[in-house]
């Protein structure tokens, strides 16, 4: 009798707290043509002396789902200069990087699902002519502020090591680091990046939010 009775109060808990069947997935990469992110850049040595500040524009061009990945092409323009190409592919629960004159190639940005503490490494490509690999981590949730607003972000930050161009005993590696802020439904609100072959090289680019503006809706 109390195994019963056991086994009526075990099963009133279970039926008392469901699991939610339409629970929401963080969407840290909006992937809908006509999306356009505004940012201010702003560049530092490492004596922290801003050597230029810019304006540049993201646009979502073109969305093609395939049956393993989508591919998303995106065109990139800094201050008054010439669009350039920027390729991505959504792939399981991988961003992927796959052509940008800003990130590594065939960098993976971000995990679907990702917690805290959760780890990944890959080989990348720079700049199409030399290899290296990354190490990446999902750090503590951080509230930040750009001039678009205040955005509750998941962080992302990668250790990229890049084989150095010639061979020999001074040739010295590229190291890079990125860092991105991510909101849910926004994508990209911050990016930092910092690289450099000597110390003294070390160069620091930062990227805030200005303005995001989602697809536009058909009237």
């Amino acid at each position: 009798m109390r195994q019963i009775a056991l086994w009526i109060g075990l099963s009133a808990m279970v039926w008392a707290a469901p699991v939610p069947k339409d629970v929401k997935v963080p969407d840290y990469f909006p992937i809908q043509e006509g999306g356009q992110w505004t940012y201010a850049q702003s560049s530092f040595t490492k004596a922290a002396k801003v050597i230029s500040k810019n304006t540049m524009v993201m646009t979502l061009d073109k969305v093609e789902s395939g049956k393993e990945s989508t591919r998303v092409e995106m065109g990139n323009v800094l201050g008054k200069g010439a669009k350039r190409l920027e390729e991505f592919e959504v792939k399981g629960t991988d961003i992927i990087c796959r052509s940008s004159s800003l990130i590594p190639h065939d960098l993976v940005i971000y995990k679907k699902g990702a917690k805290v503490g959760d780890k990944w490494e890959g080989k990348i490509s720079y700049n199409k002519t030399r290899e290296g690999k990354a190490e990446s981590v999902v750090e503590p949730s951080e509230e930040v502020t750009v001039p678009a607003g205040t955005y509750k972000c998941v962080v992302v930050s990668h250790k990229i090591e890049v084989e150095p161009l010639a061979k020999g005993a001074a040739a010295q590696k590229t190291l890079i680091t990125l860092k991105f802020w991510l909101a849910d439904g926004v994508g990209i609100v911050k990016r930092e990046r910092t690289f450099s072959s000597t110390p003294a090289s070390l160069t620091t680019l930062i990227y805030e939010l200005q303005e995001f503006t989602p697809k536009k809706k058909n009237n």
